[in-house]
Formats: structure tokens, sequence, C-alpha cells
């Protein structure tokens, strides 16, 4: 069983979601790893609890995702049913957004936004600025613009850095616009660089460990 797949250094913009630009972007489907034989998924398959491996032979809701998930999001939709079950609402909400990337390098936009929705509603709250900032890009793009205002305006009212506010500030531009589409952090913060914004780094979930801790830093 291979180890947990640790994806390359990014070198380009993550966009506002913090998705990470090349060539990080690119190895997305590598992040869960799907047994061929018993259907388990996860970032670390040897890492698996007894009771994920009961979800993994007897929920008829994780049955119903391997035989019916399009192929490209199923590890994703498995982990995050996992992670449900266990009550990791983070890994569950992060693996769902996960989803929704590989849906958008599918061209599958219904999807994309379903996944978006989804995740939103499992989105732990945070005192953290980075899963709020996050939070926004995700409701945004799932054509929520009610819910990506509110976060907004509710992130307004607290202390932030300076790129924070500029991160914001964009964002409240393009949910006033009705703005759907990808848009890169370094589009936020001017002027634009290379390597930029991989600069800005805050740990998006408040949990020790798991993938997104190692692929996002503390700052």
């Amino acid at each position: 069983m291979r180890p947990p797949y640790e994806p390359p250094a990014a070198e380009l913009s993550p966009d506002l979601d913090f998705r990470q630009g090349e060539p990080a972007r690119s190895t997305l489907k590598r992040w869960i790893a799907e047994c061929s034989g018993c259907g388990a998924a996860a970032p670390d398959l040897t890492a698996l609890s007894t009771e994920s491996g009961e979800v993994v032979r007897s929920d008829p809701e994780y049955a119903a995702i391997r035989s019916q998930a399009p192929a490209f999001a199923r590890p994703f939709l498995l982990w995050a049913l996992i992670c449900q079950r266990g009550d990791k609402q983070w890994g569950a909400a992060e693996a769902l957004l996960q989803a929704a990337w590989s849906a958008d390098d599918a061209d599958e936009a219904e999807w994309a936004v379903a996944w978006r929705a989804q995740a939103a509603g499992l989105w732990p709250e945070s005192k953290e600025t980075r899963p709020r900032l996050c939070l926004i890009d995700i409701y945004r793009r799932a054509g929520d613009f009610p819910n990506a205002a509110a976060v907004a305006e509710s992130l307004a009212l607290s202390e932030l850095d300076e790129s924070s506010v500029a991160i914001l500030d964009f964002q409240r531009r393009l949910v006033a616009a009705r703005e759907t589409g990808r848009q890169l952090l370094s589009s936020a913060l001017r002027p634009p660089a290379t390597r930029p914004h991989v600069s800005y780094k805050q740990k998006m979930a408040p949990r020790p460990g798991g993938f997104w801790h190692r692929l996002m830093g503390r700052g």
C-alpha cells in the first residue's frame, strides 16, 4: 500500500479558495487513494480506523457513492462520507470542496456547484481569517451570493491584516458583480507575482494533522 501522496510545492498563485497553483494543482486526483479491492478511500489508507472500515463494508450510502458517483470525484466523496460518519467535519468539508475542484477540472459545472454547496453546509465556524475567506469564495462560486455577502460582512468587522483586507475587498466586488468564475489570489493582492501568495500562509483548518494541514502551512 503506497504512502500518502505529497504534492510538489506550488509555484503559481492559488485560487481565491486557496486551491494551490501549479504544479501542485494538477496532482489533485492523487490526493485521495482508493483501494481497488475493498473500496476504501482516504489520504492514507493505512490510517483508517476500525470504525471507518465498518463504513466501507456496510454503509449503504457508501456503497451507493462507490457504484454511482462520477469516477473523477468518487474518492473525494467516499472520503467525505467516512469523515462525516466519524464526526470529522473539517475533513468532510475539505473533501467535498476537493470534489468540486475535480468537477471544475472535468468541466462539470453542475456537480461543482452542488459539491460547493454541500461543502459550505458542512464548513465549521471558525474565528480564523483564512477559512472564512475561503467560505466566501465557496458560496460565490456556487452562486449563493446572499450567503457570500453575509460572511463577507461578518468578516469585515474583524481585525484583519493588509492582505486579508485586500482579498476581502476583492471578493466583495466579485459578489456584488455576481461573478461565479475562478479567480486567482494574485488578482486580489497586487502587484501579481508567480509565487505570491504561496507566502500567504495560514492554516485552513484549526486541527492538527491531516492532508490539509500538510498542504497548507501555518503562518
